[in-house]
């Protein structure tokens, strides 16, 4: 996973403008209001989404650009839509 692995309830991310995503790229945000951490993100896109053992969720706000479909079909199965995913 890269440096930019987030907490859920953290509001910023380290090491990146947390304004713009990579080109090519995704930006991804999730609301903790949401969220009921079922897991499900983790399953489509593994490398960008982790549950913790502490039952707190952490993702990369800006995946690579790879990554991007992945990310679109977890926010879309997301039985909370809790995933908000933005296109460069």
């Amino acid at each position: 996973m890269s440096s930019n692995l987030t907490e859920q309830t953290a509001t910023t991310t380290s090491g990146a403008d947390p304004t713009s995503p990579p080109p090519g790229g995704v930006r991804v945000a999730v609301h903790n209001g949401h969220c009921h951490h079922f897991g499900i993100c983790q399953q489509e896109a593994p490398a960008v989404f982790r549950l913790r053992s502490d039952h707190r969720l952490s993702y990369d706000s800006s995946p690579a650009p790879e990554q991007a479909d992945r990310v679109r079909q977890a926010a879309r199965v997301c039985p909370m839509q809790a995933i908000t995913v933005e296109n460069a």
